[in-house]
């Protein structure tokens, strides 16, 4: 979904933005694959929340649009880029556009712009590098998401705990991932977001998932 990525990518940096890549758009970069949806964080969001973000897109590309989530109760509203013909298997892509900080539900770090890394991957331009979420806090964001997914009392929200699982896994076993390190040089920005939640969010899944163990105590958690 490269596409999708640079429509979004070239209007946030149009406006003098930060961004990344995290979500399933992220893991599948790191499993080489495609993926039907994209998250992107905006690392500096110039104090405008992620509705105004989603309406700056929708009025400069006229490829995105939005509609009513199934959520009743929903105050947002879901953001959809209708893809070009011939380019992917799928019409459309969903894009979840992210802010960091304690004010949100997800309670994303503010990665700092230095610590992003760039993954190449081929797009029908030619080739393009994205900005990804540094690999410890794309797994730490999974984690996050498995867990709340388990509690929401939302049936659409716990249906995404089964994939979460793989996902979880999936991103322990990756190489990429395997190579860095809690309190390493590339992750020390983000001590003190592991040690409010993480540390507790890590032994549940140990807990659950006793096989695991030894790929979290290799991250240093």
């Amino acid at each position: 979904m490269q596409e999708v990525a640079r429509a979004a990518i070239t209007i946030f940096h149009g406006n003098g933005m930060s961004y990344c890549l995290v979500g399933k758009f992220s893991l599948s970069s790191l499993r080489n694959e495609k993926s039907g949806s994209q998250n992107l964080v905006v690392l500096n969001n110039q104090g405008k929340d992620a509705e105004v973000l989603k309406q700056l897109l929708v009025k400069t590309n006229r490829n995105f649009y939005l509609i009513v989530p199934r959520d009743p109760q929903a105050t947002y509203r879901v953001l959809w880029y209708g893809l070009s013909s011939g380019i992917s298997s799928y019409k459309r892509c969903k894009v979840d556009i992210l802010t960091t900080g304690t004010s949100t539900s997800m309670n994303i770090p503010r990665a700092p712009d230095i610590r992003v890394r760039f993954l190449s991957t081929t797009s029908t331009g030619g080739d393009l590098s994205l900005p990804v979420m540094p690999l410890i806090a794309l797994v730490l964001l999974k984690l996050q998401a498995w867990s709340d997914h388990g509690r929401s009392k939302k049936d659409f929200e716990r249906a995404k705990v089964q994939q979460d699982v793989i996902d979880v896994r999936e991103m322990l076993g990756i190489e990429r991932v395997a190579q860095v390190k809690a309190g390493d040089v590339d992750s020390e920005w983000m001590l003190e977001w592991i040690s409010n939640r993480m540390k507790e969010r890590v032994a549940e899944h140990v807990k659950k998932f006793p096989e695991c163990r030894l790929s979290w105590a290799a991250l240093g958690l």
